[in-house]
């Protein structure tokens, strides 16, 4: 799924006159060299930053756990010298810590799920200082 950042307007899309010009940074020191900013500036800088520095949209080809696995199972990343059990093993171990992170991702992107885990988090280690 391609970025809006990096789509090119097509034929029938209206550009605007200064679409391609970059906008122009001004010194911070007080110097007034250039022409003085104008919204149209600060517009097409916004728009700049935005396109520059927008994430990749990669929430939907996330992997899921079973691909992972089916994936350290194959092995095909380990080079030719290396054992295929040890790529194997290097693949589980790194299978089972991505598996974890997503679900550590899929905890954080919602508020009540997070504020479960941060109660359930709370009691259980009330329940471990309390118990020694």
């Amino acid at each position: 799924m391609p970025s809006e950042a990096i789509r090119t307007p097509a034929d029938a899309e209206p550009r605007a006159e200064n679409e391609d010009r970059r906008p122009a940074l001004r010194p911070v020191d007080g110097r007034t060299e250039g022409p003085p900013d104008t919204a149209k500036d600060m517009s097409r800088l916004a728009r700049w930053a935005v396109a520059t520095f927008r994430p990749p949209d990669f929430w939907n080809v996330q992997p899921s756990a079973r691909e992972e696995l089916a994936y350290a199972k194959a092995a095909p990343y380990a080079p030719s010298g290396v054992s295929r059990k040890l790529g194997q093993a290097y693949g589980y171990a790194v299978a089972g810590l991505i598996t974890a992170l997503l679900a550590a991702i899929w905890v954080i992107r919602s508020p009540a799920r997070m504020s479960v885990a941060l109660i359930l988090t709370a009691v259980l280690a009330a329940a471990a200082y309390l118990t020694w």
